[in-house]
């Protein structure tokens, strides 16, 4: 049985092959048997890893006349 890391690591593989091949998420899933939703949720774990950091929200900035009440 793979250990989670190991599982991890041969996702981030298999990502790292799909961005090289130049092929759709959709095919890729569908050559490699992997779920849709799955290549995603690694996917979603390969950019933070790549980019080292989490992908985040970014502040808003709302001008003042804008937090006055509507008459």
């Amino acid at each position: 049985m793979l250990s989670k890391e190991q599982v991890k690591n041969g996702m981030f593989d298999k990502i790292s092959a799909w961005k090289q091949r130049g092929l759709t998420q959709k095919a890729f899933c569908q050559q490699h048997n992997i779920a849709y939703h799955v290549f995603h949720y690694y996917y979603g774990r390969f950019r933070i890893k790549e980019n080292d950091k989490p992908v985040s929200f970014i502040k808003l900035q709302l001008p003042s006349n804008a937090l006055s009440p509507l008459t």
